[in-house]
């Protein structure tokens, strides 16, 4: 279970990082633009995932093999990467919310 700290953490960055994005980027246009962009940065997570992913296999082999050394290398890349899921975890919340503003303003 995720502690309610960090989620609500996690939810400031999400806000944060829709108001640095909507100083570059400007509002959709249109939900086939929304949803463009909201596919494009979940491709960008799973990219992210397959890759810790794959360096779980390799930590295994290592695990099985009793090799310390090549298990916290592994384990420092999974990390690295594990942030970078994190990363695009928050640009996916906040393009969902860009998203929900567009449909807002399609609603009224």
């Amino acid at each position: 279970m995720i502690d309610e700290g960090l989620r609500k953490a996690v939810e400031t960055l999400a806000r944060e990082e829709l108001q640095r994005a909507s100083k570059i980027h400007p509002p959709f246009t249109d939900m086939h633009q929304g949803y463009a962009v909201i596919k494009e940065e979940i491709e960008e997570c799973e990219e992210a995932l397959n890759t810790v992913n794959n360096h779980l296999d390799y930590i295994w082999n290592y695990v099985k093999t009793d090799d310390l050394k090549g298990f916290k290398f592994e384990a420092r890349l999974i990390k690295k990467y594990a942030m970078e899921l994190s990363l695009e975890a928050i640009q996916v919340a906040a393009v969902a919310e860009k998203f929900m503003d567009i449909l807002d303003s399609v609603e009224e």
